[in-house]
């Protein structure tokens, strides 16, 4: 069944109730909206795709909802996160097209890639990298409407296995003049309708061919790869370049091909190894699809192999049959409860994941997406020898996650390598935490947690020296802001985050765990005295103890009220209780480092919640010492109150407006910036005219 063969109304009924669902190539995304125009459009612009029931599991789903009293504005909601909060109404369809583009072809993948146009002849596919504004989208839908196969203008998807590249047929989206070109060049071609006032200008999409739908299973073998380039009033040209040039600028034009690390250098070895390599700049659309039907001609002898693993596209599941079987996603998801029950089970019982339901993992996913957990989720799984017992929908976006994870850990102990290079010498104790000391002491837990920056702790008289070493090495801090810089080094604790100018990797350089305006009176001294070296023989670099960890981690949540991660930051304090359990000492340790520091209440928290959401034990003696630290009844319940709403989502279809207030409030219960703008001190340095002369510093 395709979507050309339901009525309209029909239509409008599915996408506001359990879903509008079809296929885009190996994928199958949801539209969820109560807006009949936005159906409407969709529906014209997908007539001739396969549709599915809206009950089946669905790789991506995505929601438009109307905002306001008038709703001439729309949200835009995709796996649970919103896109586009509110946006005219006018230009919902190209949002909605550019949402799919980030769902279905920026998600992480196993697949190596590209951005690029793919067209098929004979079996054999013409590659197009080529970056934004280079005419690529135009020059694909030239060759569409002569004699080439549709693959997509957006993406190329080089399957793992083998090389070949998996269609992903969509509509070509077209701006501006491109428009006008196509409609001039291909009068039988069939366009959308324009819309104008995008941040891309006026839009509209082209259909592909029928065949190109119908074939959509079908892969291509490369053969040629031509990077063009659109030159007004340029001549034709079409110049072979070095297979070593192509493979640079391919790089270039990847998703993930840093992300795949040594099999995306082979993905894109192969794909070089197999294609003829051109560049292609040309200013007559026509002559140039003359010139590339000429240079890309076939003989019988060159026609590839077909693949023997292409089937044909799955047809529509029998709504009676799905239903019988399992709830639908579009009612588990609007069941709070199952939100938290899929969460929650899947972190205390990552065994029983084999057991979920298709419906039960496509909200899973989308829920895991939203709290920062399907990497740590699939690590587990992979851990568990689970990978092969999960559906095939679900399995490569946790394959995907995985392989995210594995490159994030390798680029993180790298940055820790850089690191010592650069203070070695100063012969200063440096104290690596969070992520990256997870790594560096071997901490189970740590397995599959994403990190996206190194964290490292050094005496504050030290900061000085270590800046201008690290300046030296490549690492150097925003200066377009000398304002929040100055708020960075008098106010907080630690320097303005550094960048590193080649690699882009982040490093946060602090001198205590909380910041200098907090109440809280750390001593980081205490810090040092019992951090242990993370290798023998090795005692500049440290880690933490297991208790000064799990205080820091703790410190990090509850203090600096940072929840946007809390569900993941409150797993990785339930690993850490697990796991240092087993360490002698670890309890009393714990109780009475928190004391000596001053985080006595950032410990309670972390227990309290820990112990609610993960069922850890935490031993009887534990609870007798800190029940002094038990807050007051009526502060107790709010925060209670506030760490559920941040944690778990209630609604992954449409804005969580009680988890963004309840992150909110959170991050602000100890806001520093606040404090700090209250002060006289504050403002005397910034309009000192307001106070008399500015006094030197001493």
């Amino acid at each position: 069944m395709k979507l050309n063969d339901l009525s309209t109304t029909q239509l409008v009924q599915r996408a506001a109730g359990e879903g509008l669902c079809w296929r885009v190539g190996p994928f199958i995304v949801r539209l969820r909206t109560p807006l009949p125009d936005i159906v409407e459009n969709i529906a014209f612009l997908y007539a001739g795709f396969p549709l599915l029931d809206g009950a089946v599991y669905a790789d991506h789903e995505v929601v438009v909802l109307p905002r306001g009293m008038t709703g001439k504005r729309v949200s835009i909601i995709a796996d649970g996160r919103a896109i586009y909060p509110s946006e005219p109404r006018a230009i919902a369809v190209p949002l909605l097209e550019w949402t799919l583009n980030l769902c279905v072809f920026h998600q992480p993948s196993t697949n190596l890639i590209l951005h690029a146009a793919v067209v098929e002849r004979g079996g054999c596919a013409l590659i197009m990298p080529a970056v934004p504004g280079s005419g690529k989208s135009t020059f694909c839908a030239a060759l569409a409407h002569r004699g080439w196969r549709l693959l997509s203008d957006e993406v190329a998807i080089l399957r793992r296995t083998d090389g070949r590249v998996v269609p992903a047929t969509r509509p070509i989206g077209l701006k501006n003049a491109s428009i006008d070109v196509i409609q001039q060049f291909a009068p039988e071609a069939v366009l959308g309708p324009g819309w104008p006032g995008t941040a891309k200008g006026t839009v509209a999409h082209c259909l592909p061919s029928e065949e190109s739908i119908r074939r959509a299973g079908e892969t291509a073998q490369p053969r040629w790869l031509m990077f063009p380039a659109y030159r007004h009033g340029a001549e034709t040209e079409l110049t072979p370049i070095s297979k070593p040039r192509a493979l640079v600028h391919a790089a270039a034009d990847s998703f993930n091909y840093s992300v795949l690390g040594t099999e995306g250098f082979t993905a894109l070895s192969r794909l070089v190894d197999a294609c003829d390599c051109y560049e292609l700049t040309y200013g007559d659309l026509e002559d140039a699809v003359t010139v590339v039907g000429q240079w890309t001609q076939l003989d019988d002898s060159a026609q590839p192999e077909a693949d023997p693993a292409e089937s044909s596209l799955p047809v529509e599941t029998s709504p009676s049959a799905t239903r019988a079987s399992q709830e639908s996603p579009a009612k588990i998801g609007a069941a709070p409860t199952r939100i938290r029950e899929l969460l929650l089970g899947a972190l205390r019982q990552p065994e029983d994941l084999e057991q979920l339901s298709p419906a039960e993992w496509d909200v899973l996913l989308r829920a895991a997406r939203v709290t920062s957990l399907l990497s740590s989720l699939a690590v587990r799984a992979a851990e568990l020898e689970l990978l092969e017992k999960i559906p095939d929908g679900p399995r490569p976006h946790l394959e995907a996650a995985r392989t995210v994870a594995i490159q994030h850990e390798r680029i993180a102990l790298w940055e820790v390598k850089r690191v010592e290079r650069a203070l070695m010498e100063m012969e200063t104790p440096v104290v690596f935490l969070k992520g990256a000391a997870y790594l560096l002491a071997g901490c189970r837990f740590s397995r599959g947690r994403v990190i996206t920056d190194v964290d490292v702790l050094l005496p504050r008289q030290n900061l000085a020296a270590a800046e201008e070493q690290l300046r030296d090495w490549g690492w150097i801090a925003d200066e377009e802001s000398p304002l929040d810089e100055q708020y960075y080094r008098e106010w907080l604790h630690e320097l303005p985050p550094l960048t590193h100018f080649r690699r882009g990797t982040s490093l946060d350089v602090h001198h205590t765990i909380l910041p200098r305006t907090d109440r809280l009176e750390v001593r980081p001294e205490l810090l040092f005295d019992e951090a242990v070296p993370y290798e023998e023989g090795n005692d500049q670099f440290l880690v933490l103890c297991p208790a000064g960890m799990f205080l820091h981690a703790a410190t990090h949540l509850f203090r600096n009220g940072d929840f946007s991660k809390g569900l993941r930051d409150l797993a990785d304090l339930r690993g850490m209780l697990e796991e240092f359990a087993t360490t002698e000492h670890f309890w009393r340790q714990l109780v009475t480092r928190a004391e000596q520091l001053d985080l006595a209440g950032p410990c309670y928290y972390a227990l309290r919640y820990t112990a609610r959401y993960f069922d850890c034990q935490i031993p009887d003696d534990v609870k007798q010492a800190t029940r002094a630290w038990k807050p007051v009844w009526p502060p107790l319940m709010v925060m209670d109150r506030l760490v559920e709403a941040a944690v778990i989502p209630r609604s992954l279809d449409r804005i969580d407006h009680r988890r963004e207030r309840a992150i909110g409030i959170l991050a602000r219960l100890y806001l520093p910036r606040f404090r700090v703008a209250a002060s006289p001190s504050f403002w005397k340095k910034r309009m000192p005219q307001w106070f008399g002369p500015r006094k030197p510093q001493t």
